[in-house]
């Protein structure tokens, strides 16, 4: 948990809400940046707990005569957002933000209980059958219902769930799930030691690290440690079995466990990367071929954005395509370039259809041709370098609010941070200091669900794209992807 925060601008900035029950764009942008570490936001709503605003809120009304809360178009009731943070009494009460429209606040409805939340989705479809899902919860969900894809949850102590689908999961507790049937795989540290796993004839409780359950729609169930220890409780014994590293056991709903080899092949202990490395000499063709087998759980429109990250000039691609098991599967036609400097890249991003016709459990391959020019000096040998980074889509209708707040990502020993604010401005810092390099008056726009960076000192546009609400997406800079963060400052 990051503790950190700026108190003395938390402080104003609450002491202006709770006062004049209003805040500008900007102040509100950046309340709501702020309100994304754990620590503010927790001393936030130990500061509004007592306020009157928080009396008028529960009682029903636009306000009081001592402190009238102002419905402007910066005021937005966004409690829904927060109340997924945070659980308990206060995180019902918090005021939201919201950059375009206006609504009259309105009582608070109960809040959202969670432990935990969505930290990597891959290829993900969602079983609908059940009414409890992530869908109904935004990213902080109590219930995962997944008919295929991965997903990764993280629960605040530390402990990282990777589900597999088909797969229902239920996030129970603070340090406790169930798995209905499926497969998993938890990471637990050593501050959540005694984490627990039930399943339908029994339970699991984690000793130290890693292990691994896969519970089948019979409640025939297996269980493996790849690190650690855990403790093996079944409905129908009452002795409590130890398993350690490399171990497993079959468990069937009647009859004895049984000792079977550790599967470590049947189970996804992370969310896959996306990113696939690629070097091409100067002067010769690189025919480049990455398993892609881990991305593909679906029919969808895939996304390779090719990158150079070192290089004096422009590589050229071509030919890219995706194959299952040597069959071409989709291709985009089109050339693109790509080379290792801000906004030079153009048309570097490709899109592949994989129509539900032609998916298909397999061997999936994305081939693309790479074309790299000759240096200017004879006899130097340095190669292109660069990432293939594989999409599985963007958000389709990602739109100006979705992008304002801070964008965390490093490059070349920095830690950066892009700001894009509610007045249409933009601003660039390097471990927390302004480097203006050309953002002196930078400015951002909308277009096709992109958000586009421009400036008078420079003369190309920054493409950006959102992965999911948390993941900004560098189209055609050598970067690698941001994270929405809390606003650090001294």
């Amino acid at each position: 948990m990051n503790n950190e925060f700026p108190v003395k601008t938390l402080r104003a900035l609450t002491d202006k809400l709770i006062d004049s029950g209003s805040l500008s764009d900007a102040e509100l942008a950046k309340l709501e940046t702020l309100l994304a570490n754990d620590a503010a936001r927790e001393w936030f709503i130990s500061s509004v707990h007592d306020s009157a605003l928080i009396e008028a809120f529960f009682d029903g009304k636009t306000g009081s005569p001592e402190k009238p809360v102002v419905a402007t178009k910066s005021n937005i009731v966004w409690y829904r957002r927060l109340a997924t943070f945070s659980t308990g009494f206060a995180a019902a009460v918090v005021l939201g933000l919201g950059i375009f429209g206006a609504k009259i606040f309105s009582p608070a409805p109960p809040p959202i209980q969670t432990a935990a939340r969505v930290t990597g989705l891959v290829g993900v479809i969602w079983d609908k059958s059940v009414s409890a899902s992530l869908t109904d919860n935004g990213l902080a969900p109590d219930y995962l219902a997944l008919r295929a894809g991965l997903a990764e949850v993280t629960y605040g102590n530390g402990v990282r769930v990777t589900v597999q689908g088909p797969c229902h999961f239920s996030i129970t507790g603070q340090n406790t799930g169930k798995l209905d049937y499926g497969k998993l795989v938890a990471y637990v540290p050593p501050v959540a030691t005694g984490f627990s796993v039930d399943y339908a004839h029994g339970k699991i409780t984690d000793i130290g690290t890693e292990f691994a359950m896969d519970v089948a729609h019979d409640g025939n169930a297996e269980v493996g440690v790849f690190e650690g220890e855990i403790k093996v409780q079944r409905t129908s014994d009452k002795e409590v079995l130890s398993l350690f590293a490399n171990q497993a056991l079959a468990m069937p709903v009647s009859g004895e466990a049984q000792s079977v080899p550790l599967n470590r092949e049947k189970f996804i202990r992370r969310i896959p990367t996306r990113d696939f490395r690629w070097e091409a000499m100067p002067g010769k063709t690189l025919q480049f071929s990455a398993d892609v087998s881990h991305l593909i759980w679906k029919s969808a429109e895939y996304i390779a954005i090719f990158k150079s990250f070192q290089g004096p000039g422009s590589v050229r691609i071509s030919q890219v395509r995706l194959l299952r098991d040597g069959q071409e599967i989709a291709r985009d036609a089109h050339t693109g370039l790509t080379r290792a400097a801000a906004g030079v890249s153009s048309d570097n991003v490709f899109r592949l259809n994989v129509s539900q016709d032609n998916f298909s459990n397999g061997q999936w391959t994305l081939e693309a041709t790479l074309d790299a020019p000759s240096l200017e000096t004879p006899g130097l040998a340095h190669p292109y370098i660069g990432i293939l980074q594989l999409e599985e889509g963007f958000i389709l209708h990602a739109t100006a609010k979705d992008f304002i707040g801070s964008w965390f990502y490093p490059y070349g020993g920095y830690r950066y941070e892009r700001r894009f604010l509610p007045d249409g401005t933009a601003q660039l810092l390097r471990d927390g200091v302004t480097a203006p390099m050309g953002f002196s008056n930078a400015r951002w726009k909308i277009k096709d669900n992109e958000l586009l960076t421009y400036s008078d000192n420079f003369d190309f546009v920054e493409r950006h794209a959102l992965r999911d609400p948390d993941t900004l997406i560098f189209l055609n800079a050598p970067y690698e992807n941001a994270k929405r963060e809390a606003v650090s400052e001294k």
